[in-house]
């Protein structure tokens, strides 16, 4: 939807970026609000909202243009919907949250189960009722993955350190392979790089905020009726198995977006038993308001752009073309250089590639025949084209050591002490921050050149 605002507003537009993810953080803000005071009452639906408009994740996201905040939405909308008993609205809801962030239709079996066990309405009733629930979702997801079979050659869901290869013979070595797996995941993740933990106490306060916590832990201290809580709960609950069950414990904190406001919910329903405790509620409100301001002012400061990157940015909108694809592991490049970039959906790309020449290797373990370590110049050649690269820009404040652990939260060393002896990329610019490399493909092998033949 954003690149199509960009389209007919005359190109990328870092403004009109802004204005789309103010919009989705005002409807999340609207969406919890109203969804408060369906279940308890106006006073409950004002701290909700004051809640999920605080929890810095949010704040924080809403302003970094990341989809989980149209997704959580999208989330706290299909829950009020689906509390109104407006069931095909509920399933154009699960299609949004599909086409948004894939993980929020985690919820969508909670909904079924509140439809069958919270509604008091006969079989023939609730049978009607899930098929207009389900009615939007399977006509619109296998319409989509039928479009990305046949043009997208690489699609497919990947969930990193999911899939294990096991080893062929033995059936019950196969089955104890896949349950030490599985036990593995549950305990310690996917083993993947990650940007927040759900087991580490630090990342858990500085993700969903201190006022959140406080009034989670006012919830289940004081407030003694919960019958109209059992629906959040339901969904809350199914949400986390099913999450766990991918993820395992230790996953990202971010990928708990889609609950979050049925959890800002909850927790401000326990304000009208604070009665006695007046100042527990404006200290929550005070904590609330310094975390907005808080989180806003830590993205400004974060979103500055150092001198040296600057000047990489400025290089590469004068010299690339503006069809050109660059390999960055950060999100304001496309706002710094109006070019399109790609990090993460390169490592699935890839994934499935060499997945399908090396089909017994297990690439939560072995990450040895992936791009950056691979030791086959015909492998890294073969990924940057099936992926598409241009250009490849390093920040060297991304740079990692990468002898003991090896991820993709950044560039590996090994893979930047590497570059420059790769014959099919050329470094075509540096400064003490910055390095930009072209990968020499045949139709634009030359194309630098002839561009500054052009401006000169």
């Amino acid at each position: 939807m954003l690149a199509g605002l960009w389209k007919l507003t005359g190109g990328i537009s870092f403004s009109i970026a802004q204005i789309y993810h103010t919009f989705y953080y005002l409807l999340l803000i609207l969406a919890v609000y109203f969804l408060g005071i369906h279940i308890y009452g106006k006073k409950e639906g004002t701290y909700a909202a004051l809640l999920i408009s605080s929890v810095p994740m949010v704040t924080s996201f809403s302003i970094l243009f990341y989809l989980d905040v149209p997704g959580a939405a999208f989330a706290a909308i299909s829950s009020l919907f689906l509390l109104k008993k407006r069931y095909f609205l509920v399933g154009l809801g699960i299609s949004l949250m599909y086409f948004t962030k894939r993980n929020v239709c985690f919820l969508a079996p909670a909904f079924m189960l509140v439809l069958w066990f919270i509604d008091k309405e006969s079989l023939i009733t609730k049978l009607k009722n899930s098929f207009f629930l389900i009615l939007p979702t399977a006509i619109s997801v296998p319409f989509d993955l039928r479009w990305r079979k046949i043009h997208i050659e690489s699609s497919t869901f990947v969930i990193p350190g999911l899939t294990g290869k096991y080893t062929s013979g033995d059936t019950w070595q196969n089955t104890w392979q896949y349950i030490v797996a599985r036990v593995s995941k549950f305990l310690w993740g996917s083993g993947e790089y990650l940007n927040s933990s759900l087991i580490n106490p630090k990342d858990v306060i500085q993700y969903l905020g201190v006022a959140l916590l406080m009034a989670l832990i006012f919830y289940l201290l004081f407030k003694r009726e919960k019958k109209k809580d059992a629906a959040l709960w339901i969904c809350v609950g199914v949400y986390l198995l099913i999450f766990i069950f991918f993820f395992g414990m230790n996953s990202d904190i971010r990928y708990l977006f889609p609950i979050i406001p049925l959890i800002s919910v909850l927790a401000a329903s326990s304000f009208p038993y604070l009665e006695h405790f007046r100042w527990a509620r404006i200290l929550i409100s005070v904590v609330c308001l310094f975390q907005l301001l808080g989180t806003s002012f830590y993205v400004h400061q974060h979103r500055s752009i150092p001198s040296g990157i600057r000047e990489g940015f400025t290089f590469i909108k004068r010299n690339t073309p503006e069809k050109a694809l660059f390999m960055y592991p950060g999100y304001n490049f496309i706002e710094a250089t109006g070019r399109k970039f790609t990090w993460a959906s390169s490592f699935q790309v890839e994934a499935w590639v060499m997945g399908k020449k090396y089909p017994t290797l297990d690439f939560s373990k072995d990450k040895s025949v992936l791009m950056f370590w691979n030791n086959k110049e015909s492998d890294v050649k073969g990924i940057m084209e099936i992926n598409k690269l241009d250009y490849i820009v390093v920040d060297k404040s991304k740079i990692y050591d990468d002898t003991v652990v090896k991820h993709f939260g950044g560039y590996p060393e090994s893979f930047v002490e590497r570059l420059p002896t790769l014959p099919f990329v050329k470094k075509i610019f540096e400064n003490q921050a910055m390095s930009i490399w072209e990968v020499k493909r045949e139709k634009h092998e030359d194309s630098l050149q002839e561009r500054r033949s052009r401006n000169d």
